[in-house]
């Protein structure tokens, strides 16, 4: 009973949580900032001490931050290939989860990363694609010291983070890109007034009921 009550008691808190990791983002207007609401908010309550937030840019992966790594490590991977046999790359081009329990799983999915993770003391890891309508934006990466069970209630509260954060993107794109048109047509318009304003007559020619 007393377990039960312990693990029902973890749920709700870890849903409490996504609450208010799902009105934080609400508030976040860049992948910058969506970013850092995912990784400093979301991220700690599974225990990851850090994580990566990349986006799909052409045939590359560019990082958009990062946080729990070396900040020159994060300068020399601040973009790769999307083809590298990454678990980035890999839940990027798939658009599945890929969800490294132990260095067992290392050694048998990627043996090219065991020095890297011998060297960031990493046990876990989970790279979940940032997914909306069929697209996949971008990928999500959570970095653990010890192993993982990932059993099911962590895997759905992860999947749902990264849903919210994908749906944040989304949202980040679509603004930046409202705000980039506005800045067009606001700049298109001073033209116009500057050229009126030195030859008055050409107005004639952008009105023609004045001709």
């Amino acid at each position: 009973a007393r377990r039960i009550r312990a693990e029902a008691e973890h749920t709700a808190r870890k849903l409490d949580h996504l609450q208010r990791v799902i009105a934080a983002l609400s508030a976040a207007h860049t992948p910058q900032q969506v970013a850092a609401v995912i990784l400093e908010q979301g991220a700690p309550l599974l225990g990851a001490f850090g994580g990566l937030l990349a986006m799909r840019d052409g045939d590359d992966v560019a990082l958009v931050a990062g946080t729990g790594f070396p900040d020159e490590m994060l300068r020399r991977h601040s973009r790769y290939p999307a083809a590298a046999h990454l678990p980035n790359t890999d839940a990027l081009r798939t658009g599945e989860p890929v969800w490294i329990r132990g260095i067992a799983d290392v050694e048998e999915r990627y043996p090219h990363l065991l020095g890297l993770y011998r060297e960031l003391d990493l046990r876990g890891w989970a790279s979940v694609p940032l997914s909306v309508g069929g697209q996949v934006l971008g990928v999500l990466g959570l970095a653990f010291h010890e192993e993982q069970a990932f059993v099911e209630d962590d895997r759905q509260y992860i999947l749902a983070l990264a849903h919210k954060c994908a749906q944040a993107l989304d949202r980040a794109r679509l603004y930046d890109s409202e705000r980039q048109l506005r800045a067009q047509a606001e700049e298109t318009a001073a033209m116009l007034d500057t050229l009126i304003e030195a030859n008055p007559a050409a107005i004639a020619f952008l009105d023609p009921e004045l001709r």
